[in-house]
């Protein structure tokens, strides 16, 4: 897939929006001999997180990170691997 993560923000909360942009920058890290690390996508549209995880499937992006109202508290995310469906809580920083 050309998109290798999906960004998928709960719901619009702002106080998700400084977490998002870090998320992308982990991923949209710059360097000298690559444009990007890995290619990722924020999904922030106005539908339900399920609808969005459906969308990601079907046009294959393997993973998806989930920012919820735990990842405020916890600085954590879920990660969801798009091939067995299995979903894990981790660090932002092990990311």
């Amino acid at each position: 897939a050309p998109v290798k993560v999906s960004i998928l923000p709960l719901q619009g909360d702002e106080r998700f929006d400084a977490i998002i942009a870090d998320i992308s920058n982990i991923f949209l890290f710059r360097t000298k001999t690559q444009k990007k690390l890995i290619t990722c996508k924020v999904d922030d549209t106005g539908q339900s997180i399920g609808k969005r995880y459906a969308r990601t499937d079907e046009i294959g992006i393997p993973f998806g990170i989930t920012v919820d109202y735990d990842t405020l508290t916890q600085n954590s995310v879920t990660l969801r691997e798009l091939h067995t469906m299995k979903q894990i809580r981790v660090p932002i920083t092990d990311l």
